[in-house]
């Protein structure tokens, strides 16, 4: 069994990527799931806007973007390490 170089990690990732897209174009998009999804996203947004603190907006804002930050760079991390994954 050879050692794949570079080129044949590339050519599977990219292989993996297209595969990936068409189950999330197929199965995924548009599903109940993912319309749950997009309004568990947006709803708790104008929940918050209404609820804040308008005295201190932009320090809360800037608090909840640098924990936002934080955490989809480690989402990301293990994501790509394959730690975890989202059948969803």
């Amino acid at each position: 069994m050879r050692i794949p170089n570079y080129q044949d990690i590339q050519n599977s990732r990219q292989e993996l990527s297209e595969v990936a897209f068409k189950h999330w174009l197929n199965d995924d998009l548009f599903s109940p799931i993912w319309w749950l999804l997009l309004a568990s996203t947006i709803i708790p947004v104008f929940i918050w806007y209404k609820l804040v603190d308008k005295e201190r907006f932009f320090e809360i804002l800037s608090y909840g973007l640098i924990a936002t930050c934080l955490s989809t760079v480690l989402d990301v991390i293990g994501v790509d390490l394959i730690r975890w994954g989202y059948p969803g």
